[in-house]
């Protein structure tokens, strides 16, 4: 899901990267066994600096776009995770600054 929330943010030149965490647990220098984390969108502004992670949760109503935005003031909201039109534009906002108080 978080690739077509990618996909909408590039007609908007807005920079997103997905992260995909693995973690490799090891005993006494040996693998032992691998867990991987939940992937994650990372969108930064011009200088580099991260303004948003995006995460798929799940919820009642269905999956749901978890924003966490940095910056000026920290904020968290959601959108449902079939309207990345919208999220894309909420993101864009905070990449160009719209959204600082």
């Amino acid at each position: 899901m978080l690739e077509l929330l990618c996909i909408a943010l590039r007609p908007l030149n807005v920079h997103a990267t997905l992260i995909k965490v693995i973690h490799l647990e090891t005993r006494s220098g040996k693998p032992s066994y691998l867990r991987s984390a939940p992937t994650v969108l990372e969108v930064r502004g011009s200088g580099g600096e991260l303004r948003a992670r995006v995460e798929v949760v799940g919820a009642e109503e269905g999956p749901r776009y978890a924003v966490r935005s940095y910056g000026p003031r920290y904020e968290e909201t959601s959108f449902p995770a079939g309207a990345h039109e919208e999220a894309a534009i909420y993101l864009h906002g905070l990449v160009r600054g719209w959204r600082a108080p």
